[in-house]
């Protein structure tokens, strides 16, 4: 992209680019079906616990793996526990870590790769040093190396999940400013005496604005999976939280029993949320580069 020719066309013509991205994924099935399961989702994680028939927490021996049925749409877990309660009022943990990790990953992967880009030399071979290394190990497995030292909590998978995916998201970043950095608004930035930050933040970051925000999207199902994965292992989100990958941790001694709905209804909560997640992903990439 480049600088438009008055200051005065610059806004207006960003606004019709909007609206017409905007219109141009109306018009996409697959990103109105990901958009609709994303916001149920999100009203669930809202308001799942006002609208729930039971509550998720309380515990009925007598009523154990129960198997689907009127009184219980998804059955009921080893301990009594509704299992379609669980399941929407699970949304809101999974849902709140992820985009939290989501955007700190997008807000540290996007200042580092402006840096990479805008200084290049000795700054950007240490800083690509640094992404490699990380990059090296597996998300997950690199979540669970510090979760074990750090202790779990929800912060701390925060903060762990979200630093784990901001040199992906750096990388990406850093070939968009690479092919910006040497447009002739940038040097007319530096003609007028503009500092570095102001030409980073000011002047390129906004004509980059697309690729963050497809990678922040991309990041929230990554999330979403990397959340779910480090729960069902024990170093996420910790009971009594009926978070879906502990629920499908808490379900795998008892599905030998044939109690599938156990892990079932939350695995297909995890799919759901992260094929619509990756669906608007796709469709945004797909308007934004017509």
């Amino acid at each position: 992209m480049t600088a438009t020719s008055t200051p005065l066309a610059a806004p207006s013509a960003r606004r019709a680019r909007r609206v017409a991205t905007v219109r141009a994924l109306l018009r996409r099935p697959s990103f109105v079906i990901g958009t609709a399961v994303l916001c149920f989702w999100v009203l669930c994680a809202l308001v799942g616990q006002a609208i729930v028939p039971d509550d998720p927490y309380a515990t009925d021996p007598a009523n154990a793996l129960a198997s689907p049925s009127g009184a219980h749409w998804f059955g009921t877990d080893a301990l009594g526990r509704d299992v379609f309660s669980r399941v929407v009022v699970g949304s809101r943990a999974i849902l709140t870590i992820s985009l939290l990790a989501a955007g700190l990953a997008t807000l540290l992967g996007t200042t580092i790769g402006l840096v990479m880009g805008y200084f290049g030399g000795l700054v950007d071979e240490a800083l690509s040093r640094v992404a490699e290394a990380v990059m090296a190990l597996p998300s997950v497995i690199l979540a669970l190396l510090a979760l074990t030292a750090l202790g779990p909590s929800n912060l701390t998978l925060v903060v762990v999940v979200g630093f784990a995916y901001s040199w992906v998201i750096a990388r990406t970043v850093r070939a968009a400013v690479l092919t910006e950095r040497g447009a002739e608004y940038v040097a007319a930035a530096r003609v007028r005496g503009e500092r570095s930050p102001y030409i980073m933040f000011g002047e390129i970051l906004p004509n980059v604005v697309p690729v963050v925000i497809v990678e922040f999207t991309v990041r929230v199902g990554m999330a979403v999976f990397s959340v779910a994965s480090l729960s069902f292992l024990g170093f996420g989100v910790q009971p009594p939280s009926p978070d879906w990958g502990l629920q499908i941790a808490d379900s795998y001694g008892v599905l030998s029993a044939g109690a599938w709905w156990t892990a079932l209804f939350p695995a297909l909560a995890i799919a759901s949320l992260v094929v619509s997640v990756f669906l608007i992903a796709d469709n945004v990439q797909g308007a934004l580069s017509e």
